[in-house]
């Protein structure tokens, strides 16, 4: 029988790929997870099916797209009956004939969740088979808790397991200072970020660390092989953060990206200039910018120091020779550029873009790969670890002929996402290769971008004479995606396109 590999797999929120020093971050410093990339795998082309959290994560645990699962929003479903934003209590995730860890449960693995959830808005991991805390819904753990936390995002169940760790741990109930807001007076519901008035043994990285180290310490007093998915809330705004990583980076050292500078939303859609104005974060020029990054980057740095320690309690244990190691992040952050933070109804690589390693004990080291891969090629990835078959209901491939140094590529020339909105519906679906990106926008104009020449992706093409044999190509493949993978949007695209 072939070994039995554990595996810890951990998933940031929001985390923009290049916060990550050996992605290319030229202040932000992760030292751990360079040192991971050093030890397995770097993929240079990694992308999330769609930039909103619930789906993608629901993408993860199915391995299928979200329509097909069912979570196309947060904290929303759309079902046979039509749109549904989280009203009703029989509608959630589709469980369907495939959820990751039942199946390597059925390979004898003991899994384990921690941290962040929201992926089903009334079913809970444990409801899933999952050994962990719950988290419901978007299940921020400091909302409610926290002295002068404005947003309201407090799990739906009860209790707190944040709460309970810190009055087990007899630490005080933090509080935050020097938050900041967005320039919309109507939009002040939410901190950008802030100061954690508390030791880091109070913050949430420390919490899902914690938590996480539990877990591998009770998993390896058993023979039996053991999955770990274990996520952060972060770097997700609020960046809420103690020191010194509050204070770890200069403002003055966060450089405005290109697309900050020249963006004018020149024959763009009308969804991005509302997203713009919804957090008017431009209004004061680049000097709050400056302060919610530095925070953000002081947020990345703790994460990583907590990956770090989750990465120490396996070498202490003996385990780390046994364990795939895997990194990744739902979707990405916009950061400024733009004008833009968060994500939303775009579709620009700052969000669809993510970091993604892979440490195999057995396999290749210090490899960077430019396959074109996405989210949910994890999925099958994980299934080929366990039991070295794939179920032909995935949508994803499998990446371990690549970790093993079998295969040289995927022979994949382009992805296919898809986006429904977030806080106002805006159907989107997006065809990228490593030249050109289209992107469909159901209600709008549609976007064309040579990123070969255009990598910032300022200057829209489409409807231009001069790539018109692009765009028709690229329209073409979109609907051999949207047929072949049953998307229920492919009748519009195919009585609309020809006169787009």
């Amino acid at each position: 029988m072939s070994k039995r590999y554990n595996v810890l797999m951990i998933l940031t929120d929001q985390q923009n790929i290049g916060t990550i020093g050996t992605y290319g971050a030229k202040v932000c410093r992760t030292p751990n997870l360079d040192s991971l990339a050093d030890e397995g795998v770097k993929f240079t082309n990694a992308f999330t099916l769609t930039s909103i959290c619930s789906p993608a994560r629901a993408s993860l645990l199915t391995g299928v797209y979200p329509y097909k699962h069912g979570v196309l929003v947060n904290d929303g479903v759309l079902n046979r009956d039509g749109f549904i934003l989280g009203t009703r209590r029989d509608l959630g995730l589709d469980p369907g004939p495939f959820i990751l860890n039942r199946y390597l449960a059925e390979a004898g693995y003991q899994c384990g969740y921690v941290g962040k959830w929201h992926i089903d808005r009334y079913r809970k991991p444990t409801d899933m088979g999952f050994k962990g805390k719950d988290f419901l819904g978007y299940a921020h753990p400091g909302s409610d808790v926290w002295e002068g936390f404005r947003w309201k995002a407090a799990p739906f169940n009860k209790p707190n397991y944040y709460e309970l760790y810190l009055k087990e741990r007899g630490l005080k109930t933090p509080r935050i200072t020097n938050a900041l807001y967005s320039g919309n007076p109507d939009f002040q519901k939410q901190e950008l970020c802030a100061l954690l008035d508390a030791p880091e043994e109070a913050s949430i990285p420390y919490f899902v660390a914690e938590e996480t180290i539990s877990l591998i310490r009770e998993f390896s007093k058993s023979d039996r092989p053991f999955f770990i998915w274990a996520n952060f809330w972060g770097p997700h705004s609020p960046c809420i953060v103690p020191e010194p990583y509050y204070s770890m980076y200069e403002p003055d050292s966060v450089e405005p990206p290109k697309s900050y500078l020249e963006e004018k939303f020149t024959r763009k859609p009308e969804a991005h200039k509302l997203y713009e104005k919804r957090w008017s974060l431009s209004v004061d020029g680049w000097e709050r910018w400056q302060q919610i990054i530095a925070r953000y980057w002081g947020y990345c740095t703790q994460i990583d120091a907590m990956v770090g320690r989750m990465i120490e309690e396996l070498r202490g244990l003996g385990l780390l020779e046994d364990t795939i190691i895997i990194f990744t992040a739902d979707h990405g952050d916009m950061l400024g550029a733009h004008r833009l933070i968060d994500k939303g109804s775009f579709m620009y690589d700052e969000t669809y873009r993510i970091p993604m390693i892979i440490s195999h004990p057995d396999g290749v080291k210090g490899v960077v790969c430019d396959d074109l891969v996405q989210l949910h090629d994890l999925t099958p990835t994980l299934c080929d670890i366990a039991t070295s078959q794939v179920p032909d209901l995935l949508d994803g491939q499998s990446l371990l002929p690549v970790l093993k140094g079998e295969e040289a590529r995927n022979k994949r020339d382009a992805i296919y996402c898809t986006m429904e909105g977030l806080t106002m519906i805006f159907s989107q679906r997006m065809v990228r290769t490593r030249d050109y990106k289209f992107v469909f926008n159901a209600s709008s104009i549609g976007e064309l971008y040579d990123l070969r020449n255009d990598p910032h992706e300022l200057n829209n093409l489409f409807g231009q004479p001069e790539v018109a044999c692009v765009q028709q190509e690229l329209a073409g493949l979109m609907g051999k995606f949207m047929d072949q993978l049953g998307d229920p949007l492919a009748p519009w695209f195919h009585e609309i396109i020809g006169t787009y």
